[in-house]
């Protein structure tokens, strides 16, 4: 018996988020790492997965550093 219609596109759906999550946690392109604009990402949780320099250097804080902390520890929130 055939996968129904709703599977395949679930499945669909479970391999376009697994390919966003591999490009966020891949190394940024060199464009991306020369950017004067301060440049973040985080997942659905909201835990800072990346940043370029200029992110780090916005908040003073090495690269290494901000990654696995919460949006809202940035912010000062507890």
């Amino acid at each position: 018996m055939l996968p129904g219609p709703f599977f395949c596109a679930a499945l669909g759906e479970v391999r376009r988020h697994a390919a966003l999550c591999r490009a966020m946690t891949a190394p940024l392109a060199p464009a991306a790492e020369s950017l004067a604009t301060p440049l973040a990402w985080a997942d659905a949780e909201g835990i800072l997965k990346g940043c370029n320099p200029a992110f780090a250097s916005w908040l003073g804080v090495s690269a290494r550093r901000l990654a696995g902390l919460s949006l809202c520890e940035l912010d000062g929130e507890p």
